[in-house]
């Protein structure tokens, strides 16, 4: 094997690894989470049936320089939208002081010692996972326009989700990590539903192809493979049906196209598509430089949003002082 692309080639993979968060941090989290849901099913006046944390954290795929926990309630006698139980967590939420960052139809989000969480409400049909799916699927079908409303669910099948996450390998784990810190180093303007999963997805999906594919898979070259794929969005198509493209779909809810957003709106397709083609020219130009590689992008960006833009620049930097100890 070439020395440099055996050096890229560990780094990558020490590199996704480092992301992890820390037990320390994980804990704390936990902790508020556990006081803020004892808070909602004190004074919420919806039967809340069970309540979990999900997400990246339960999935194992967050990365410490940016995470939050997924605090998810199951409501008995409620479908989507939850615009009431909403207006109700965040009434709560209030009156109690808590740093309420945004609020939408489906979530709450708040801030609690620098910690983000999103407060997301969800049906509550089975404590058995399965079953909840299968009734969940049932009502998503029963919907006039499942294709297009079928996300609002998405909550509700967050255990099924999580499942099918944890079940994937520990190369599969490192890098969707990776691919998660990449679009943490992209500047997008505007908001996008489930960009982070959206390339969590795409991310699962191209490991585990890599990895059914070579018997002793290489993180680099599954990452050039997921660029090449960012690059050719446009007939970007997962899991294999007669749709328009670009198709991601949600490997727990087939309703949700999460690249349903790059349809209409061709801009931020665009971006993806360019961000990735650089990435990938630095990969092949710059083999053994994850400083070049990570360069956020675009590398001059609006004033007002270069603040989340450097926390990936800082921990890289923090990753090679720790590497080369």
């Amino acid at each position: 094997m070439d020395r440099h692309y055996a050096t890229m080639e560990n780094e990558l993979l020490e590199f996704s690894q480092s992301l992890i968060p820390s037990i320390e941090d994980v804990e704390e989290g936990r902790r508020y989470a556990t006081n803020l849901f004892e808070l909602l099913k004190r004074n919420s006046q919806f039967r809340i049936d069970r309540v979990g944390i999900f997400g990246s954290v339960r999935k194992q795929t967050s990365i410490k320089i940016d995470f939050d926990f997924d605090c998810v309630l199951f409501i008995n006698d409620e479908l989507p939208p939850f615009n009431s139980i909403i207006d109700d967590f965040e009434g709560i939420l209030l009156w109690k002081n808590y740093n309420i960052i945004s609020k939408y139809r489906n979530t709450i989000q708040v801030r609690i010692n620098n910690i983000k969480f999103d407060v997301a409400p969800a049906i509550n049909f089975s404590q058995d996972p399965d079953e909840q799916r299968e009734l969940v699927m049932e009502e998503i079908s029963s919907l006039p326009n499942p294709s297009t409303d079928g996300y609002r669910y998405s909550s509700s099948l967050c255990e099924t989700q999580a499942n099918f996450i944890n079940n994937q390998s520990q190369f599969v784990h490192n890098f969707i990590r990776l691919a998660k810190f990449w679009n943490k180093t992209l500047f997008i303007s505007g908001y996008i539903r489930g960009q982070s999963y959206l390339i969590e997805v795409i991310a699962l999906y191209v490991a585990t192809k890599q990895e059914n594919r070579y018997h002793n898979v290489s993180i680099l070259k599954t990452f050039q493979r997921f660029l090449k794929m960012m690059i050719n969005l446009d007939n970007m198509r997962i899991i294999f049906t007669e749709c328009k493209r670009p198709l991601v779909l949600d490997p727990t809810n087939p309703f949700n196209n999460l690249a349903h957003f790059f349809v209409t709106n061709k801009a931020k397709k665009e971006s993806f598509k360019a961000f990735a083609a650089t990435t990938l020219y630095r990969l092949q130009n710059y083999t053994f430089d994850l400083n070049a590689i990570f360069e956020p992008q675009p590398t001059i960006a609006p004033a007002e949003d270069i603040g989340s833009l450097l926390p990936s620049s800082k921990y890289i930097q923090i990753f090679f002082i720790n590497f080369q100890l």
